[in-house]
């Protein structure tokens, strides 16, 4: 026996022979040679078997009584390009191997030759067949791998976009930080200065006064004169160095803008997206419709929002009260006023606590100035608006917080 190819085995040979006897001889001879026989004597069952399995080379007679063998080889060949089809006839004529060689046979063996010659076509035939599986394979590698590569660099590319993204929201994430920073800062400047300044007078009044006691006797003229002169020099240039701090930490002049109030809340939810996960809150926006726009400086609105969602959510994390849910709502108030809403389902804050709320320095956290919701009321209410806060019904807390609608804006009142 012929040695086979394990991919010759798992690939079938198929003949189609109308004569059982020779069907039977072939089917014994192919056997012997190693391949797994599919063998049948009509061509519509040849069709059946091409559909249902796995055939690398078919041997067609040409006569069979449904269908010529050339008729057979143009329907196989139309259902699958890769069988190597050999025609194995007793009636053969130049004619009809020129035929069947147009038609995209194999090769053409005569039945009246030699069986070897038929077997040899067969190996020949498999041979042939994988090796145009393994070109097609081949190809077909190669488009995969390019699509993979287009692919990688495409996730490449949109890396690098998530990259940039994160970065721009990390930044503009500090710029907020920084914002609520200075302003903390420049709100306690402001009771520090103010608090330098009365000892600071009280030190350049001493020292004039010193002036006038040069003749008690105790010193001299000259050492009692030095030293006033030294203290008066220190004491402006303290007073210097309080202005200039002072001046640095002012507040800066709003920026104002037209702020779609929408766009806004939308602006902040990639900031909390992190802590809204990890903690396992279910974050809902009821985003009004049609809602103006307001006229306020948006990078302070942006904080506002941050500070009262943030806090929600460390509400959130300390209570146990079932189902952890924030809910960010924005309606009219009215036709002058855009209200914008921060619902939690946190165990909420006694009344003593409620009326503390926006103290400035009062927390009830473990950390932190107590700095965030006076600030966030200053700001609203430099925008000529209103921050307030009520208790939920059930539980939670509700910071609810108004701005006047933007004067030129054409859905004003609706």
């Amino acid at each position: 026996m012929s040695e086979v190819t394990e991919r010759q085995r798992t690939s079938r040979l198929l003949i189609v022979e109308d004569d059982q006897a020779q069907l039977r001889t072939l089917t014994t001879i192919m056997e012997d040679e190693g391949f797994e026989v599919v063998g049948c004597s009509t061509a519509s069952a040849a069709l059946e078997h091409l559909n249902r399995e796995d055939i690398g080379v078919a041997v067609v007679d040409l006569r069979l009584p449904d269908l010529s063998g050339t008729e057979l080889l143009e329907k196989l060949r139309a259902l699958n390009d890769r069988v190597a089809v050999t025609i194995n006839t007793g009636y053969g004529s130049f004619g009809s191997a020129k035929d069947a060689v147009n038609l995209g046979a194999f090769a053409y063996v005569e039945k009246a030759g030699d069986p070897e010659e038929l077997v040899r076509q067969v190996h020949r035939a498999f041979r042939a067949h994988f090796e145009r599986y393994a070109d097609d394979l081949e190809t077909a590698v190669a488009a995969r791998t390019r699509e993979l590569c287009q692919a990688n660099e495409a996730l490449k590319r949109e890396i690098t976009e998530r990259k940039r993204a994160e970065e721009r929201a990390r930044l503009h994430q500090a710029e907020l930080a920084r914002v609520s920073r200075l302003s903390t800062i420049g709100e306690m400047a402001a009771g520090i200065a103010h608090g330098l300044n009365q000892p600071l007078f009280a030190v350049l009044t001493c020292a004039q006064a010193c002036r006038l006691a040069i003749g008690s006797g105790r010193r001299t003229p000259d050492e009692v004169l030095a030293d006033l002169e030294r203290i008066s020099a220190a004491a402006e240039e303290a007073g210097e160095i309080v202005r200039r701090l002072r001046n640095f930490v002012r507040k800066r002049e709003p920026s104002r803008s037209t702020i779609d109030v929408n766009k806004l809340v939308q602006g902040v939810v990639p900031f909390i997206e992190d802590d809204v996960t990890r903690n396992d809150i279910r974050l809902r926006l009821e985003l009004g419709t049609r809602i103006p726009t307001v006229l306020a400086d948006s990078l302070l609105l942006q904080q506002v929002i941050l500070n009262l969602t943030r806090n929600a959510i460390e509400a959130m994390k300390c209570g146990d009260n079932g189902e952890r849910e924030l809910v960010i709502r924005t309606a009219t108030a009215g036709s002058e006023m855009v209200e914008v809403a921060v619902r939690d389902t946190g165990p909420g804050l006694s009344p003593e606590n409620l009326d503390r709320l926006f103290e400035p320095f009062f927390t009830t956290k473990s950390h932190g100035l107590g700095l965030g919701l006076s600030l966030s009321r200053s700001v609203i209410e430099a925008e000529g608006g209103r921050l307030v806060a009520e208790r939920n019904p059930d539980h939670g807390m509700t910071f609810r917080f108004t701005l006047p609608v933007h004067p030129g804006d054409p859905d004003d009142g609706v």
